[in-house]
């Protein structure tokens, strides 16, 4: 694992977009995509890891050593293995990944990894009930049938209760020392029982820092306006020109500001207000990348307090605090350039972000992290960015081509 995220890093550092045509970009860019492993690649290393002695090509004998754990543990076998391995499909993080962690008897540090390294997905969310008791079980090495029993016992006294997103609902961290402090399943019962309604609601810390960080960017005189009251960047359009102080805008005018494209009339994104017609099947953008790739929709139901998904929500987590940590950077110098040290600090900026909510730090092997973490090794990684999204328009819209005398 070391290794692999090594290497696309390393390819992270021969690549300039800025160097060459915008085709050229494009073509290293899709290289990298190829280049990201599949489930079936990342499962066979891990279960190679953890005990598997045989042939990594034996798509029958890895069955059969993942049947074996199973089996050993007493936990239902996940009926689709095969495609696992043909299908190029990954698992579903609840029941089935955490089944796997039991049955591999992963601890908590190890369960984590394996969500973030083989299934590039968060770990624990503690505000959820069942993966509550999934943390206290695989901490306290207690059998994945002992947990189903304790599930059984705290549904029998549960129930949901609506509460607002906007009710004193403790942070996820909060809920987690809780559990580490507990001696006994009895404590974790009464716990959950007793606060039946913290388990209402989920994602409350990363709901407030979208919110937070949003309000910085798209207020009237925040840093989007900032950027365009002080910098020669064109992002937005003639039709807002002249119009933008003391004014509110739209979700929709913010996000192709920090995107990148604003000031260009694609009628195939205008319409719906939604950048997927070229983020579909995307050669340049690998798959897991495309999946929740943020836009204006799921901006606008954070910000709303709607349900969204774990992968949604920290990637808009994740683009946001990308760009409000470059503009305040770009404000305060006049220019759009990185210092020498600005990648590590960057980096632990986006990460605390990322932890303070719970969820996994950026990850060189996870797509769409790569793209960050590519831009911020760059000498102007906001305008990196904005090449690498020209890039994936140009894909599906080559006729626009991107005026690079703006950065």
């Amino acid at each position: 694992m070391a290794e692999y995220t090594e290497h696309l890093e390393n390819l992270g550092n021969d690549i300039d977009p800025f160097d060459g045509a915008p085709e050229d970009f494009a073509e290293q860019l899709m290289t990298v995509a190829a280049q990201f492993r599949s489930f079936n690649e990342a499962i066979s290393l891990f279960i190679a890891e953890h005990g598997y002695e045989g042939d990594l090509e034996d798509t029958g004998c890895k069955i059969s050593f993942i049947e074996g754990r199973f089996n050993a543990e007493n936990i239902p076998i996940p009926r689709n293995i095969r495609k696992w391995f043909t299908d190029k499909i990954s698992i579903e993080k609840d029941p089935t990944g955490y089944q796997f962690c039991f049955a591999f008897h992963l601890d908590i540090d190890e369960s984590n990894d394996f969500f973030r390294r083989v299934c590039l997905e968060r770990g624990f969310d503690c505000h959820s009930v069942r993966e509550a008791v999934y943390y206290y079980c695989l901490k306290n090495h207690i059998a994945y049938q002992e947990a189903m029993t304790i599930m059984d016992r705290v549904a029998t006294s549960f129930s949901q209760e609506a509460v607002s997103v906007n009710a004193e609902i403790p942070y996820t961290s909060i809920i987690r020392t809780e559990i580490d402090r507990m001696d006994s399943v009895e404590d974790l019962i009464s716990y959950i029982t007793d606060n039946r309604y913290i388990f209402s609601v989920s994602k409350v810390t990363a709901t407030e820092q979208v919110r937070a960080l949003w309000n910085d960017i798209s207020s009237p005189g925040g840093l989007a306006d900032q950027e365009l009251e002080n910098h020669y960047f064109d992002c937005v359009d003639d039709s807002t020109t002249g119009q933008k102080k003391n004014r509110k805008r739209s979700t929709w005018e913010i996000y192709k500001q920090i995107l990148g494209l604003s000031g260009e009339k694609i009628p195939a994104i205008e319409k719906n207000r939604s950048i997927k017609s070229f983020l579909k099947d995307n050669p340049v953008l690998h798959k897991r990348a495309e999946q929740d790739f943020p836009d204006r929709i799921g901006i606008d139901h954070i910000l709303a307090g709607r349900t969204v998904s774990a992968e949604r929500m920290r990637k808009d987590l994740i683009l946001l605090s990308f760009y409000s940590f470059w503009i305040k950077k770009a404000l305060n110098k006049q220019d759009y350039f990185a210092d020498y040290d600005d990648f590590s600090r960057c980096k632990a900026h986006m990460n605390q972000y990322l932890l303070e909510a719970e969820y996994q730090e950026l990850y060189y092997g996870n797509p769409y992290d790569w793209i960050f973490l590519f831009c911020m090794q760059t000498e102007s990684p906001l305008s990196s960015f904005r090449e690498f999204i020209a890039a994936v328009r140009n894909a599906r819209h080559p006729q626009i081509q991107s005026d690079r005398s703006q950065y």
